[in-house]
C-alpha cells in the first residue's frame, strides 16, 4: 500500500538536469500540494510545478527524491515531457512460487528432471528476481527434498520471498537376484533355548540357522541401500505344523504362551531362517525379500504402493552330513575261566547323533585271539548308522588271560594176572583245570619175556598236550605210585 507522509516529515527535494537544478526544502508535505498544485491519484503525487527548458523530447527521466522521515526512504520522480511525477512508495513487490512438487526418479537414474516457473512483478520497473536456494528449473533433482527459495527486490529495495519443495522419490523396487538352488546341512548342535526337543534315545533335535545373505546372488538397488529377509513359503510341511504353537523357549510344557512360539519362529520373516532335523530329506521353498532403505535406515514406504521391495525364490534341500558319535564301553580284562564267548556281558556303546540313530552293528576281530585255547585279545567293533546313512565306528578290547593252576595224576603201574585185551590200564587224572584244553595220548613199548613170572611187559608213555601251556610256569604233575618194577 502507498502511504502519505505525515506533517512531521521533512522533505528535501533535489532535481538535477544539465539545464536546470532546483533545490527545495519543505517541512510539510501539505505545502507541496498547496504551493505546486499537487494532486493525489492512485497513490501517486503528481504536479506540474516544474517546467523543463528546451524540452524537445518526451523522454522518461528519473531523478532521486530523498525523503527524510523518522528513517530514510526513497521517492522516485519521473519526468515525461514537461510534466513531473513523484512516486512515494514502501509497497512490497509480488512473487508467486509453484506448489510443492513430488516426482519420481527417471528410469535407470537416481535423479528426476523437473521444470517449474516462478512469477514476480512490481508497480514500477527495475525489479530483480534471484534464486537464493535450491536448483534452477530444468535441473536433475536428487532423491529427497530440495528447498527452492527466491527473492524479488524493487527499485526502492523493498523485497519479497517465496519458497517451495521438490521431493524426489525412488519408487523403483530393488533388483532381486537369488541363488538357483541350495543344499544345507543340519549342524551338530542343539539349541537348548528352543522348544524343538529330543526324545533322549534315538531322536535328536539339532537345528541350523542360515542367514538371508547366504541365499542372495547379487541383489541391489540403483539408488539406495537394501535390507534382506528370508521366510518359508506356505503351505507349510506337516513337520512344521507339528512344532510347538504355544512356547518357543523353556519350559516348553508350560501353558503360558511365549513369543515367538516355535511354530511362529519357523514361519516368520526374519534376517535368518531356522531348519530342523525333521526336515532332513525334504526340499523347502523360501522367499528372499530385498527391501529398499531410506537414508536413515528405515524401510522405504509409499502411501500408495506401501513398502518398496522385490523378492525371489530358492528351493532349499535339507540334508544331514554329520556322522554319529560312537563311545565304546571300557576295555575288559577277564580270566579264561570267566570268559563269556558271546561277548554280550562286556557292555554296549553309547551312540549320539545330531538328528537320529538308525541302526547299530557289532562285529568281532579274533586275529589276536586263540580260539582253541580261549586266550588272547578280541576286538569288538561297533558301527552306528544315522537316518541319513552317515556312519562312524568305535572299538573295545576284551583281553582273556590264562593262569596255569591245574594238576595231573598219571596212572599207577599195574600188574595184570589174566588176559586183558582192552589195553585200558587207567588214564591220567586232572585236578583244578578250568579253561584248559587238554589232549591226552599214549604210546606203548612192548618187551618180551625176561622175568620168570611175566609173559609180557608193556611200558606206556603218556603225552598230555595243554594248548594253554605256559613254559614260564611249568605244569605240576604227580608221579605214579608205586613205581613200576615189573609188568
Amino acid at each position: 500500500m502507498r502511504r502519505k507522509p505525515s506533517n512531521k516529515d521533512t522533505l528535501l527535494l533535489i532535481i538535477a538536469r544539465k539545464d536546470v537544478v532546483i533545490v527545495s526544502f519543505l517541512s510539510n508535505w501539505r505545502q507541496i500540494v498547496k504551493s505546486h498544485n499537487l494532486a493525489k491519484n492512485d497513490g501517486l503525487l503528481c504536479c506540474a510545478f516544474l517546467h523543463f527548458k528546451n524540452a524537445k523530447h518526451n523522454l522518461m527521466r528519473t531523478i532521486t527524491l530523498l525523503l527524510l522521515f523518522s528513517g530514510l526512504q526513497s521517492l522516485q520522480a519521473t519526468a515525461l515531457g514537461k510534466h513531473k511525477f513523484y512516486s512515494l512508495s514502501d509497497t512490497l513487490p509480488t512473487i508467486i512460487c509453484p506448489p510443492n512438487a513430488t516426482v519420481n526418479t527417471n528410469a535407470f537414474s537416481c535423479t528426476a528432471n523437473h521444470v517449474y516457473n516462478v512469477v514476480a512483478s512490481d508497480d514500477l520497473p527495475g525489479w530483480t528476481l534471484v534464486q537464493t536456494a535450491g536448483l534452477p528449473s530444468g535441473s536433475d533433482f536428487p532423491i529427497g527434498i530440495t528447498v527452492n527459495e527466491f527473492l524479488v527486490t524493487d527499485v526502492d529495495s523493498n523485497a519479497a520471498t517465496c519458497s517451495f519443495t521438490v521431493t524426489v522419490k525412488d519408487l523403483t523396487p530393488p533388483v532381486a537376484v537369488c541363488k538357483q538352488a541350495l543344499t544345507v546341512s543340519i549342524s551338530a548342535s542343539d539349541d537348548l533355548n528352543d522348544c524343538y526337543l529330543t526324545n533322549g534315545s534315538d531322536q535328536f533335535a539339532s537345528v541350523l540357522w542360515w542367514d538371508a545373505e547366504l541365499f542372495d546372488n547379487g541383489s541391489f538397488d540403483q539408488c539406495n541401500d537394501v535390507m534382506l529377509t528370508i521366510r518359508r513359503l506356505p503351505p507349510y510341511s506337516n513337520f512344521v505344523q507339528t512344532l510347538n504353537p504355544v512356547r518357543g523357549m523353556p519350559p516348553c510344557n508350560s501353558v503360558f504362551p511365549s513369543f515367538p512360539s516355535e511354530y511362529e519362529r519357523a514361519i516368520s520373516e526374519q534376517n535368518s531362517i531356522k531348519f530342523y532335523c525333521g526336515e532332513v530329506g525334504s526340499t523347502q521353498t523360501v522367499s528372499l525379500r530385498i527391501y529398499q532403505l531410506n537414508d536413515d535406515g528405515t524401510v522405504a514406504y509409499d502411501p500408495i504402493i506401501g513398502l518398496i521391495y522385490n523378492e525371489c525364490f530358492v528351493d532349499v534341500t535339507v540334508t544331514d552330513n554329520v556322522k554319529p558319535v560312537c563311545s565304546p564301553p571300557d576295555e575288559v580284562n577277564v580270566s579264561c575261566e570267566n570268559f563269556d564267548p558271546s561277548l554280550m556281558s562286556y557292555g554296549t556303546p553309547a551312540m549320539l547323533d545330531n538328528c537320529c540313530i538308525d541302526t547299530i552293528s557289532m562285529s568281532a576281530n579274533y586275529d589276536l585271539f586263540d580260539t582253541l585255547c580261549s586266550r588272547g585279545t578280541i576286538t569288538r567293533i561297533f558301527t552306528a548308522f544315522d537316518c541319513s546313512g552317515n556312519s562312524s565306528s568305535c572299538s573295545q578290547r576284551v583281553m582273556v588271560n590264562y593262569a596255569q593252576s591245574y594238576f595231573i595224576k598219571f596212572p599207577d603201574d599195574t600188574l595184570v594176572t589174566t588176559c586183558n585185551s582192552t589195553g585200558v590200564y587207567g588214564r591220567p587224572e586232572f585236578f583244578g583245570e578250568d579253561c584248559e584244553l587238554l589232549n591226552v595220548s599214549y604210546e606203548d613199548e612192548i618187551f618180551g619175556v625176561f622175568w620168570p613170572d611175566a609173559c609180557l611187559r608193556i611200558e606206556r608213555t603218556w603225552t598230555v598236550i595243554n594248548c594253554a601251556y605256559n613254559p614260564i610256569s611249568p605244569l605240576p604233575c604227580t608221579k605214579p605210585d608205586p613205581p613200576l618194577y615189573h609188568a
